[in-house]
């Protein structure tokens, strides 16, 4: 999860392995765990590795 000046995002794997930025609200925050009550979906995949350097739309390589 990141932060900008709109507030908080992920960054998640879109069907076409590209990033897809999704805004996220949160329910609460305990130290460095938190709870997103809207913004991502059931069985999305977030974008941890690298997510610092994405922009929406980028070819993303899955590695296991």
């Amino acid at each position: 999860m990141q932060q900008d000046p709109q507030g908080f995002f992920s960054w998640v794997l879109k069907p076409d392995h590209t990033a897809g930025q999704r805004r996220l609200t949160l329910a609460g925050q305990q130290g460095q765990q938190f709870a997103v009550e809207k913004g991502l979906q059931t069985g999305e995949q977030v974008i941890t590795d690298g997510a610092q350097r994405l922009r929406e739309g980028a070819a993303v390589q899955v590695l296991n």
